[in-house]
């Protein structure tokens, strides 16, 4: 009988050590900040992870946000050691205070969604508020205008020399110089707008020849016959663990329509539709984590309905 139980127990002892052996993810800095500057040359930096725990921890997956790449140095840490993480950031267009984040997807189980950040504050030599025009949601006969303020640092030489838009359906109203290093550009709607987004850009060049070019992005958005609700997505900046949204879309005149496809902003993220009666369906968005690149950036639905071949759901990262 004894003999019965102690061959139990010893075959039950390595369940045992095996069920303790977890991995233990920690990095001492999570968070670096390079402090200023502007945006002429990448970002680099190490981060250093290591593993606390008894059992191997297995990085699966690195997510990056847009304009980032990274090197790990390998994706299976044993108990005690550590691992480089060198990530390269691209601060090409980007202005103001930055919060870039990088996900690792690992088998810690009380960690599974990791972030690393890097923060800073890029003053670039050229900058543009608002980095693109966006008119939003608008009707087909709107008549309005949009200002976007060209600022030059001070010690580059520069001036706007002529400018020219690419859309028919926007006008360039004027462009004034407000200061040595200052300008106003000022954009029109100038004809009816399709229903649907719009697009645009204007070119602006000057006669320095290193930043012979500079170019503002134009869009508005028509809604039609299909809408969608929320009309946008916000996400918590500061969330460390993927978001689920969920998303309604339907006729506003009751008529059948079907949804075509669905283009995602972030490759990562998962989509699913259930179809909610003949005039709407439900979509739920998984896998969320808010980069901050994914700010500006929209959800685009695609319908078969003639008057509403596309909508798109602009993304917004609270800070």
């Amino acid at each position: 009988m004894y003999r019965i139980i102690l061959i139990a127990l010893l075959a039950f002892i390595p369940i045992l050590i095996w069920a303790g052996e977890v991995p233990v993810l920690e990095c001492i800095d999570p968070i670096f900040n390079f402090g200023q500057s502007n945006g002429e040359r990448p970002i680099e930096h190490i981060f250093n992870i290591s593993n606390k725990g008894s059992g191997a921890l297995e990085i699966r997956e690195v997510r990056a946000c847009c304009g980032a790449s990274y090197i790990l140095g390998t994706n299976n840490i044993i108990s005690g050691k550590s691992a480089d993480l060198k990530v390269m950031l691209s601060l090409s267009g980007r202005s103001g205070e930055q919060r870039k984040s990088f996900y690792l997807i690992t088998n810690d189980p009380a960690q599974p969604v990791y972030q690393l950040r890097i923060d800073g504050k890029v003053a670039p030599l050229i900058k543009c508020e608002p980095a693109v025009m966006d008119f939003g949601f608008v009707s087909t006969n709107t008549v309005t205008g949009m200002t976007c303020r060209v600022t030059v640092c001070p010690d580059l030489s520069l001036s706007i020399t002529n400018s020219v838009i690419s859309s028919k359906v926007f006008r360039i109203s004027e462009v004034l110089k407000l200061a040595k290093n200052i300008y106003e550009v000022k954009i029109v709607i100038a004809a009816n707008l399709d229903q649907g987004v719009s697009r645009g850009k204007v070119t602006l060049f000057t006669d320095n020849l290193k930043y012979g070019v500079v170019e503002l992005p134009i869009m508005a958005t028509v809604s039609g016959e299909v809408v969608v609700v929320p009309k946008e997505i916000r996400l918590d900046g500061k969330a460390k663990q993927p978001a689920t949204i969920y998303i309604a879309i339907r006729s506003r005149t009751g008529s059948n329509f079907t949804v075509n496809d669905i283009e995602l902003p972030d490759k990562a993220m998962k989509i699913s539709i259930d179809r909610m009666g003949n005039t709407g369906y439900r979509l739920k968005l998984s896998n969320v984590l808010p980069f901050d690149d994914l700010g500006g950036k929209p959800l685009v639905i695609h319908t078969d309905n003639l008057n509403t071949r596309s909508i798109q759901v602009p993304i917004i990262v609270m800070p």
